[in-house]
C-alpha cells in the first residue's frame, strides 16, 4: 500500500511552527538521532513520510540532514504525536548521555 503525500499546507505550517517555536527540539533531533555535537542552529526544511530534513550549522561543517522518524506519518494528523515522542526521545537520551560522560 502506497501512502498518498502528505498535505503541503499542513507540512508548512508544522515546518514554521516547529522552526518558531521548537529550534531546541530541532537542535536535540540533530544531536540525538544525527550524532552531531557542537549545534549551532537547526532548521527544518522538510517532512516526509519517513524523515525530516534538517538544515543544520555546527562548529566544522553544515549540511542537510535526514533524520529518520521513529515510526512513518501515514496521515498528517499523526505528525503532532509522531514529532513529541521523539522530542521527549532525544532530551531523555541526551541527559542520559550527559550523566554518563561524567
Amino acid at each position: 500500500m502506497s501512502l498518498e503525500p502528505l498535505p503541503v499546507k499542513e507540512t508548512a505550517e508544522i515546518m514554521e511552527h516547529m522552526n518558531q517555536d521548537h529550534s531546541e527540539t530541532l537542535a536535540n533531533y540533530v544531536r540525538y538521532y544525527g550524532g552531531v555535537k557542537d549545534v549551532i542552529s537547526a532548521e527544518l526544511k522538510e517532512i516526509t513520510h519517513h524523515e525530516l530534513y534538517i538544515d543544520t550549522v555546527a562548529h566544522d561543517f553544515s549540511c542537510r540532514l535526514a533524520v529518520q522518524l521513529i515510526k512513518p506519518i501515514k496521515k498528517i494528523s499523526e505528525a503532532r504525536t509522531i514529532l513529541v515522542e521523539m522530542a521527549k526521545q532525544a532530551r531523555e537520551g541526551l541527559h542520559q548521555r550527559a550523566k554518563e560522560d561524567k
